[in-house]
């Protein structure tokens, strides 16, 4: 069993508003799209940001990733005649969502010795999938990288707009998409379709 131990501090909810207000305080508290709005009768104060509901996309993309591993051998022969066969199977689920790694291998082997012939056999497969992005997954650009949507996606949204908007857009309405290539990061990792495959034979 995997699991993260540490991950990066991040703001919460309280602290990015108020870094907002303070980067921005000509639309902090604009009527169409500002933390600090009046919206239905209400105006929204910093402080109605302490312990709202909100999200650590942390929290949302890291999990506790179980594993398993199974391996069968068989031997046998006869006088002059000797075999031995494995199979292996091994399953682990990343610590990502929607990702993980499988690999089957299987061995055999063939002795054979009469008189003066000596002739040995020998046939390994292997077969692994890698499934979906892994945390040390490079990239040319750092705006590119999963982890840069991750620690810079906002925790909440303005009082107009529902929480569930930040799970279900592609992108940020907040964020300028023109120099900016930050993403859903929930969506790339349940969405996107990344499956490698390597087969190997040796004889």
């Amino acid at each position: 069993m995997q699991h993260v131990t540490r991950t990066i501090p991040m703001m919460d909810a309280y602290e990015f508003v108020k870094l907002q207000a303070e980067t921005y305080p000509a639309s902090i508290a604009n009527s169409t799209g500002g933390y600090l709005m009046e919206y239905q009768g209400k105006q929204w104060t910093l402080e109605d940001y302490r312990d709202i509901f909100q999200y650590d996309w942390q929290d949302e993309i890291l999990r506790t990733a179980l594993q398993h591993n199974h391996n069968i051998r068989i031997t046998g022969g006869t006088e002059g005649v000797c075999y031995n066969a494995s199979v292996s199977y091994y399953n682990q689920d990343g610590i990502l969502l929607n990702s993980g790694y499988e690999r089957f291998q299987a061995r055999a082997n063939t002795v054979v010795k009469r008189d003066k012939l000596d002739i040995s056999l020998t046939t390994n497969y292997s077969r692994s999938i890698q499934t979906g992005s892994t945390p040390s997954e490079t990239s040319y650009s750092g705006m590119n990288n999963l982890f840069y949507s991750v620690w810079g996606y906002r925790p909440v949204t303005y009082p107009n707009k529902s929480m569930e908007s930040l799970l279900n857009d592609v992108m940020d309405e907040a964020i300028d998409s023109s120099n900016d290539y930050r993403f859903n990061p929930i969506r790339s990792l349940k969405e996107e379709y990344r499956k490698y495959y390597i087969n190997t034979i040796l004889r």
